[in-house]
């Protein structure tokens, strides 16, 4: 294992991080934060000797804060409920006084929270896409994706009161890197970012883990070998026991393989492929509410859609659609529903159609084309909500546009155009990375091909099922 810690020596970083002891405050249950109350969570260093002061238009509320006790890495949570507030401009400023340091954090409420409306993570115009989402318990975004200018690998993760903020990993490699990667944030702020090296003859799959609260990165090499290739179409959650669970292809062998990653100790396997086929290109990872994890990803050897899930491995692998004359199966996306079925989306490559699946009461596989209209259904995020209700973020090609499919009932689907780019020659919508928040609320990040910016909506979930479905 390969494993250097390198520390960042970006100009952002100091400007946007290290003047500021307070790390986030948030509304924690209003979409608009207008109108009548919501929480407020505030995580800070711990001093012995730091006074914490709240203010809320003018009001103090610092005695409305309850405080937990420091964590491992030395924060504390303070977290305010039910917070009255009003119409119009409201302004937080949270100050934590270490020693006469003042440190303040101060954000409007009515521009802090997400509106539902498109906004610019990176408007560089160097971006080319592979783009993915996760979210920190805040329920604030954390972007990885793919600039070619800036030398690869980017981070883009948003800061209360601030904006999205930047940084590309420009010293970690004179290789290519970044094509295909995934992220994961964890609890304490950590985010994990698996991603693909590419060399002159060979691929690697490493794994960044940057540490956000001292600034520092460190690289693992997950997998890697001579004149091997792995590591494209990387796919990564954070299983229950706090373990990172990585999908991806090896080219070489034409196989699917997981590595398991816990701390220091890497776990090699590979899940599916012989040397009769070529299998594991767009694999999807999903864990049930039990802890199953499901894998579903594509056979190129029979142009089909597959799927494995298990406890343990080895894994039980079934076939999800044949597609009868057609090849099925890329870009496929993922999810469970409550009760452990697994549901999935991916793309009918002859037809050029989104397709659905979802396993039924008998244990059998339903499947359906569930848009049909142009070229439509690339690019497939899927996500199932608490009530399963399922959403399907994807490119429709001869639109040039973002769109939302979304069901309460695993059958009748209803569609929006979500982002158009405002005008005939944009296009908008490739690489949607698509993740639901702590409050319910959509999340969907995507490339702006046309002026290569990555950009990053919010959308209500509730106002999508009040006409009905």
């Amino acid at each position: 294992m390969v494993k250097r810690v390198i520390e960042i020596l970006i100009i952002i970083s100091a400007l946007l991080f290290t003047a500021c002891k307070v790390y986030i405050v948030y509304p924690t249950n209003s979409s608009s934060v207008v109108g009548t109350q919501t929480d407020i969570r505030v995580k800070y260093f711990y001093d012995a000797n730091a006074q914490f002061t709240a203010v809320l238009n003018d009001q103090d509320i610092t005695d409305l804060f309850v405080f937990s006790e420091p964590d491992e890495y030395g924060w504390v949570l303070a977290e305010a409920t039910n917070v009255q507030i009003v119409n119009g401009e409201n302004h937080l400023s949270v100050s934590v006084d270490y020693d006469g340091q003042l440190e303040s954090d101060e954000s409007f409420f009515n521009s802090i929270d997400f509106p539902d409306a498109t906004g610019i993570v990176d408007a560089s115009g160097e971006c080319d896409g592979f783009v993915k989402l996760d979210y920190d318990e805040f329920s604030l975004p954390h972007i990885s994706y793919y600039n070619s200018e800036q030398g690869g690998l980017m981070y883009g993760r948003y800061i209360a009161g601030y904006g999205f903020a930047t940084i590309p990993f420009l010293i970690i490699s004179n290789n290519d890197f970044g094509h295909f990667n995934d992220i994961v944030v964890t609890e304490d702020f950590n985010a994990y970012i698996a991603y693909f090296e590419e060399g002159e003859d060979f691929g690697s799959l490493k794994l960044l883990h940057y540490q956000d609260y001292i600034y520092n990165f460190e690289i693992i090499t997950v997998d890697e070998g001579e004149n091997l290739i792995v590591g494209k179409y990387v796919d990564m959650v954070q299983l229950q026991d706090g373990t990172l669970l990585l999908a991806y292809y090896d080219e070489t062998n034409a196989n699917l393989k997981v590595a398991f990653v816990q701390s220091e100790n890497i776990t090699v396997e590979t899940l599916d492929g012989d040397d009769m086929t070529r299998v594991g290109k767009w694999p999807s990872i999903a864990v049930a509410n039990d802890g199953k994890i499901g894998i579903a990803y594509y056979d190129e050897t029979n142009h089909a859609l597959r799927y494995a899930e298990f406890y343990e491995l080895p894994a039980n692998i079934q076939v999800v659609d044949t597609g009868g004359n057609s090849w099925v199966g890329s870009d496929v996306s993922l999810g469970f529903l409550s009760d452990g079925r697994p549901v999935m989306a991916y793309f009918d490559e002859t037809d050029l159609d989104l397709k659905f699946a979802y396993k039924d009461n008998q244990g059998s596989f339903v499947t359906s084309t569930i848009r049909n209209e142009g070229v439509t259904g690339m690019f497939n995020s899927l996500v199932v909500d608490s009530n399963d209700n399922v959403y399907i973020s994807f490119y429709d090609l001869s639109n040039k546009a973002l769109m939302l499919a979304y069901s309460s009932d695993l059958q009748n689907f209803d569609f929006q155009i979500i982002d158009d780019g405002g005008g005939e020659d944009v296009d908008v919508g490739r690489y949607t990375s698509m993740k639901l928040d702590a409050f319910g609320n959509l999340g969907i990040a995507y490339l702006d091909a046309t002026n290569r910016n990555v950009k990053f909506m919010r959308i209500n979930t509730s106002d999508l099922f009040k006409g009905g479905n």
